[in-house]
């Protein structure tokens, strides 16, 4: 989480046991949805009806800043795909690549199993001297593995360090700071790590003339949102909450400190700080929260909780406990749940925090293994195309 890093191989065959080009080649033949009955076709993210793919090129929009331009329309056939990334410049995105190819799937359960989160992985097609987007920031970790060709990737310092998911935003040009650019380029084989919230762009325009090879990499989004120091305090206090009643207020306030300290958006997994200093991290949050400043928050959202539903009530369900006024019950939660931040206690509830992170995990592997085996089902692929795309 601090800071981009780049692993050198200089062995261009390094990752063709996770991807080949072949089945690169199959998705493209039979142009399948990723769920469904194996009929459905692929369906394009710019569409409404699934999100399986993606065409798109850096544009430069009426207001002077650049966009990803994409391609409308439901779903496209496998020619028409073939065709916008050979003859117009558009880079391909193939979503959930860990659903559709053994290599890629043995891959993300790997990282699951090392990181104790969900990861998702992607393809990225671009052909020579194009570019699919603009300067932009990732809400999750990600890490490129260069399949083959090359690309050219710049990297600019965060605007917001590990940002939460709805601080999102796109940074216009006058926000880059072009003094902080690092420029790294991928070759096959190479792996690239870049933090949450660092802005990065990458491109191909540096193949243009001098070679054809398109560039293919795979990016696996990590999960860091789901185990972070606020996760910590969130299950503290849900520990406590469902016999108080007064646990809403408490994780608004929580979401609301998290947003203003960065410390509580540091992810759990392969941190410096011991387990007590981690801990200590969350209670201190716990012991400033006010009753009213999360009554504030969660009123200021209006109903629109997003990440926050899996921790509130919605005034459902729970009980006050009888013999506690309002007031004492929320004193009463923060009191407990800063206790479970301390000593022993401290170490049970990072184990139940891992925990938690891993049922995201567990769900994402058996959705994962349920999709591959109904790929693997498919009674008689269709002949392959004597349309390649050129790689």
């Amino acid at each position: 989480e601090g800071h981009p890093q780049v692993v050198r191989r200089h062995d261009a065959t390094y990752f063709e046991g996770v991807l080949g080009r072949r089945d690169i080649q199959s998705i493209l033949d039979s142009c399948v949805a990723v769920n469904g009955t194996g009929k459905e076709p692929m369906y394009n993210a710019a569409g409404s009806k699934g999100k399986d793919f993606r065409l798109v090129r850096r544009t430069r929009g009426q207001d002077g800043e650049w966009w990803s331009g994409g391609v409308p329309g439901d779903a496209l056939n496998s020619s028409m795909i073939r065709y916008y990334v050979q003859k117009q410049g558009f880079t391909l995105v193939l979503n959930h690549m860990d659903f559709r190819v053994d290599g890629v799937a043995r891959l993300a359960r790997s990282l699951e199993n090392q990181m104790g989160v969900a990861v998702q992985a992607n393809l990225y097609l671009t052909p020579p001297g194009s570019q699919g987007f603009e300067v932009h920031w990732d809400p999750m970790e990600t890490i490129v593995l260069q399949v083959s060709g090359s690309k050219l990737w710049h990297i600019y310092d965060p605007l917001v360090t590990l940002p939460r998911p709805e601080q999102r935003f796109k940074p216009k040009a006058a926000q880059i700071d072009e003094s902080s650019k690092r420029s790294v380029m991928l070759e096959a084989g190479d792996t690239l790590y870049i933090p949450r919230g660092w802005m990065h762009e990458a491109t191909t325009e540096h193949s243009e003339g001098r070679d054809r090879e398109h560039s293919i990499h795979i990016t696996v989004g990590v999960d860091a949102q789901a185990l972070t120091i606020e996760t910590l305090a969130h299950v503290a206090v849900r520990q406590i909450s469902r016999a108080s009643g007064v646990g809403d207020e408490m994780h608004w306030c929580i979401r609301g400190e998290a947003e203003k300290d960065e410390r509580l958006r540091r992810g759990l997994w392969g941190r410096k700080e011991t387990p007590i200093e981690m801990c200590d991290v969350a209670r201190a949050v716990l012991e400033g929260c006010e009753e009213e400043t999360g009554r504030r928050l969660m009123k200021a959202a209006a109903g629109e909780f997003g990440d926050m539903q899996m921790w509130i009530s919605h005034g459902r369900g729970t009980k006050r406990e009888p013999s506690l006024p309002q007031h004492d019950a929320f004193s009463h939660l923060k009191k407990q749940a800063s206790v479970s931040l301390e000593g022993q206690p401290c170490l049970q509830t990072l184990e139940q925090t891992r925990q938690f992170g891993k049922q995201a995990q567990l769900k994402r592997e058996h959705q994962r293994a349920q999709v591959l085996a109904r790929h693997h089902a498919k009674p008689t692929p269709k002949p392959p195309s004597k349309q390649k795309v050129e790689m």
